[in-house]
């Protein structure tokens, strides 16, 4: 039976450089979570609103441009025992993704990140971040991957 519980809006930058493709790693959790930076809107917010202002909490830097966007958004489910807090009020997330440039000599910065969300970023080829990517996000990252043949 589905759950009652709503869905998250959130967007997701695919940042793009070169041949490859930037994730990040998650504070906190053991493994090495990697991913594309990713954050909800809040209410008010476009979608490219709430991507600037992720990013910049997120990476510390809003300098870039957006060149592209999927199409439609995307939704995924949470695991049922995923025991973080926000898969108590939300069923999974359901996402605008855009591919995005960082501006020239411009990039991410941790160090002036304000929600620390992440310890450590790099920059791989898009086949390598689909592998790394979690289980229940794997479908949305492939399906939005593969539109913009990136992998």
């Amino acid at each position: 039976m589905p759950s009652e519980k709503p869905y998250r809006p959130c967007v997701v930058g695919i940042f793009v450089q070169g041949e490859t493709v930037l994730v990040a790693q998650r504070s906190g959790l053991k493994g090495g979570a990697w991913q594309f930076p990713q954050g909800g809107v809040e209410e008010g917010e476009t979608h490219e609103q709430a991507l600037y202002r992720e990013i910049k909490e997120e990476l510390g830097c809003n300098e870039f441009e957006v060149v592209a966007e999927y199409p439609q958004l995307l939704a995924y489910d949470f695991p049922a025992d995923m025991p973080a807090k926000i898969a108590k009020t939300y069923r999974g997330q359901i996402q605008k993704w855009f591919i995005c440039r960082y501006l020239s000599g411009k990039g991410p910065d941790l160090s002036l990140a304000t929600d620390k969300e992440f310890s450590a970023f790099k920059w791989v080829p898009a086949p390598e971040a689909l592998q790394d990517a979690i289980y229940w996000k794997k479908q949305v990252y492939t399906e939005v991957l593969s539109y913009f043949k990136l992998v």
